[in-house]
This record gives C-alpha cells, sequence and structure tokens, in this order.
C-alpha cells in the first residue's frame, strides 16, 4: 500500500530528526582525493565487484527464464517490473564503477549547461519514490520555491551525486523516512549558493567507519556488505563529483539515529535553453522515416528495430559493414545506426566508406555511433570520423527518438 507524507508530517519528522544528537561530524578535505592513492588489493576488489555484478545478472537470467514460461499476464507482468528494476541496478553498478576509472586518470570533464533544477529532480526522485514507498518508507522532496527556476550548472553530475546518496539511504532504512532538501542560502544577481541535504531515519554509521565512508570499496562492517551488497563506490564517487562541482560532502550520522549528507556549491543563473526538441516535434514526424540498423548482435538489432517501429518508423537491419554498404547502395535511408565493434567491416570503416562517396546521399545521410564506450578520447573522435552523433549503450526509446529528431 502506498504511503505518502504530508508536508506537516514531513517537518515534523526532519524536526524530530534534526533534535536527535548528531555526535559525529566528518568532512572531507580537498586534499583527500590526492591522499587517496594508497594501492588496492585488485583481486579482492575483483572478487567483490564480480560477486555484486552477478547477483543481479542471475536475478536477470532467472527473471527471464520464468518470463519465458509465464503463462498469464499478471506474471508477465511482474516478472517484466522485476527484469527492469535489476537491470537499473546493474546499470547503476556498472556506471560507477566506469566513473570511478575516470575519476582516478582524470579524464572526467564539466558539462555546463541551462537546468531547470526543480524540473530535473523531481523526475529523478520519482523512481527512488517508488522504491522507498515499496519498503513502507514516507520520502519527500522540498525544493527551496525561491531557487530561481533556470540554473547553469552540469546536470549530469549533480543528478549522479543526488541519485547516489538517496538510493545509498533507502538501501540502509529500513522504517521512518528519507527525504531530499535543496535550500537557497546565498543569492546575488548572477549566481546562487545551494545546500543539499539527504537525511534519513536509517541504520546510521559507526565512529569507526564514518572517516573510512568515502574510501573506495568500503562499506563499514562485514555485515553490511552481506545485508546490503553494492560496490561500495557511491559514496566515493559522489565525493569526488562534488568537488568536480566546486563543493565538499559532509556526513553527521550516529549509528541507529540515521544520517544526513550534505553539500553546498554555487551555480549560475541562466536563461531557459534547454526545451526538448521532443516538446517541439511531435513524435508522429518520424513515421515513414526509413532507416538502417547495422549490429552484429541479432538481439541488439531486434530491440532497436522493435522500438523504431513503435514509433512507426521503417526499419531494415545488417549484421556487418559490408552488408550495410549493399543495402545503402540499392535503397534510400533517412538515418543509420551503427555498432562500432563488427566483423569484415567495423563502423568506423563503414562511415569512412561512406563519407568517401562524392554522391550528395553519401554526405547527408544522418550516421549515429551506437557504443557501450565511456572513453571520452572516443567520444571526441566520432565528429572527426563522420558520425553525426552517437548514443551511449543502454539507451530507452526516447532516446532513439530524441537523436533522431535532432538530426532532422
Amino acid at each position: 500500500m502506498e504511503q505518502r507524507i504530508s508536508t506537516n508530517d514531513a517537518e515534523k519528522n526532519v524536526n524530530n530528526f534534526r533534535s536527535q544528537p548528531l555526535t559525529q561530524r566528518y568532512e572531507v578535505p580537498a586534499a583527500a582525493q590526492n591522499g587517496e592513492k594508497r594501492k588496492l588489493d585488485s583481486v579482492d576488489m575483483m572478487a567483490d565487484v564480480g560477486h555484486e555484478i552477478r547477483n543481479p545478472l542471475n536475478a536477470i537470467i532467472g527473471l527471464s527464464h520464468l518470463l519465458h514460461a509465464a503463462t498469464s499476464m499478471e506474471e508477465v507482468k511482474n516478472y517484466t517490473e522485476g527484469l527492469m528494476q535489476t537491470s537499473e541496478i546493474l546499470m547503476e553498478m556498472v556506471n560507477n564503477l566506469m566513473d570511478f576509472s575516470k575519476l582516478r586518470s582524470g579524464k572526467l570533464e564539466m558539462n555546463l549547461k541551462p537546468v531547470a533544477l526543480r524540473e530535473s529532480l523531481a523526475s529523478q526522485m520519482s523512481g527512488q519514490r517508488l522504491v522507498a514507498e515499496g519498503k513502507g518508507l514516507d520520502f519527500f522532496v522540498d525544493v527551496d520555491r525561491t531557487i530561481p527556476d533556470t540554473l547553469i550548472l552540469d546536470i549530469i553530475k549533480l543528478r549522479q551525486v543526488v541519485l547516489n546518496l538517496v538510493s545509498n539511504s533507502i538501501k540502509f532504512t529500513s522504517t521512518g523516512y528519507v527525504g531530499l532538501r535543496v535550500t537557497l542560502l546565498k543569492k546575488t544577481h548572477s549566481d546562487v549558493q545551494l545546500l543539499f541535504s539527504v537525511e534519513d531515519t536509517g541504520r546510521g554509521i559507526s565512529e569507526e567507519h564514518l572517516e573510512k565512508i568515502f574510501n573506495a570499496f568500503h562499506q563499514g562492517d562485514g555485515d553490511t556488505n552481506v545485508n546490503f551488497g553494492g560496490t561500495g563506490l557511491g559514496l566515493t564517487i559522489s565525493k569526488q563529483l562534488v568537488e568536480i562541482l566546486g563543493g565538499s560532502l559532509a556526513v553527521e550520522s550516529e549509528l541507529g539515529k540515521g544520517s544526513k549528507f550534505s553539500f553546498v556549491f554555487t551555480a549560475s543563473i541562466g536563461v531557459r535553453e534547454d526545451i526538448k526538441i521532443s516538446s517541439l516535434v511531435p513524435e508522429k514526424s518520424v513515421k515513414g522515416l526509413r532507416s538502417l540498423i547495422v549490429d552484429d548482435s541479432e538481439l541488439n538489432r531486434l530491440i532497436i528495430q522493435k522500438y523504431l517501429e513503435s514509433m512507426e518508423v521503417v526499419c531494415v537491419t545488417a549484421g556487418n559493414g559490408i552488408k550495410a554498404m549493399e543495402l545503402f547502395e540499392n535503397q534510400d535511408f533517412d538515418v543509420i545506426f551503427t555498432d562500432l565493434r563488427m566483423p569484415q567491416m567495423n563502423g568506423y570503416e563503414l562511415v569512412k566508406n561512406i563519407r568517401s562517396r562524392e554522391d550528395q546521399k553519401y554526405q547527408n545521410i544522418p550516421i549515429i555511433a551506437l557504443t557501450g564506450s565511456l572513453d571520452g578520447r572516443i567520444q571526441e573522435d566520432f565528429k572527426k570520423n563522420g558520425f553525426s552523433a552517437y548514443l551511449l549503450k543502454p539507451f530507452k526509446p526516447k532516446d532513439l527518438l530524441d537523436a533522431i529528431l535532432k538530426q532532422l
């Protein structure tokens, strides 16, 4: 049964929580990143990470078998929901691992743009609300109404920090509430200073583990890892992302009485320019477009094809670049989606082959790369190699739609 917390109840709970003595406070120094260059035991690290990734994989495989044998729509719905939730957990783990690698190599860059902060957080937290309420927890999001509608910031990094902190609080809270609060501390004509706080009434953190909580692969005591799982990277990444944003992450906690993670950073006030293309162009505008899908994985081709066909896009598929060239030379397409790593002729070779032709047909066709790589160098090479854009795997139907609309 859904449990939604009222504004008054939320304030009462928060005030009760604030009245409790939060006896330990640890602020992560800015220089902590440099001091964290200690050697990690790579064998234990990979064993832990492998174990945690295999758990959701096992669930996905098991649910897939159950779904295949399902005999009722109710079963299909339940198993499908389980697959989607487990896939999101696995994706979060992979993203944390990849981001950790990029942070350690210094390849993570800022991407500042105008953002509607309130709308963005509301959209992101809708999924977390369902997870919290599914555990019987109260959940609230309180964004100060005096914060300007549009700010210039790196919303991807900010949302990842908030998601890591909120999902972490939900994971370690069995009764009570979890809440996100964003407060305006200071405002000038050009920028604002914001305080983000994630509060919970969870198990809390002991003084022994408080000073280690932001260390990579640290999850508290042994029971924490066994009972709650995870890679132990969420807080490490969050701390470093907050520092990239120009702030510092702090935690207040008492064992058995909950935790509060908070950070302050400054953002410039902007003008709303990031209206989504899909809100300007109706979805039916892609109806009848002809697409060529190139991927050596039959399953990947099928998924993309079904996504596009749901938008009434005509699809033709090829398993490698050579077959794709044959199709392209004899048919007209409006857009090409291609994987990068394929036998016989890969995605780079396919694009090079197409762009080397003189006919405008070969020069103007939008070609969108499909890649699972988060390597910044590869992304920078896409334009240089003749691609029109790229999509990062895994992606959703709306991502495909937005990619097509941007090219049109």
